[in-house]
């Protein structure tokens, strides 16, 4: 959280460097799913786990986007996404494991 808002402070006095900006975003996103999966117990597994866990991945996306814009390069933003955009968002893994375990196809 604390490298989030040095982040967020640095990307404030230049803002001329957006990839501050953007890996400030992920360390938030990243710290909200942590926050998430240590909730796990107190919330329902789908938001403790699930949620959570696409979260993180997202936020590892946000940071591969700052790292590509502070290499001045484009940013794809459906890469951005890596468990929406491959169609193994931990929601659809559990999906698959429940049918694998109960023997449909």
């Amino acid at each position: 959280m604390v490298l989030g808002f040095l982040l967020l402070f640095a990307w404030y006095q230049n803002r001329e460097i957006r990839a501050l900006g953007w890996w400030a975003v992920g360390h938030f996103v990243m710290c909200a799913g942590c926050a998430l999966l240590s909730l796990r117990g107190f919330l329902p597994d789908v938001v403790s786990i699930d949620i959570a866990n696409a979260m993180i991945l997202i936020a590892a996306g946000i940071g591969w986007g700052g790292a590509r814009l502070f290499d001045d390069r484009p940013v794809p933003m459906s890469a951005c996404l890596p468990a929406q955009s491959c169609g193994c968002s931990p929601v659809s893994f559990r999906y698959s494991m429940n049918r694998s375990m109960h023997g449909s196809c």
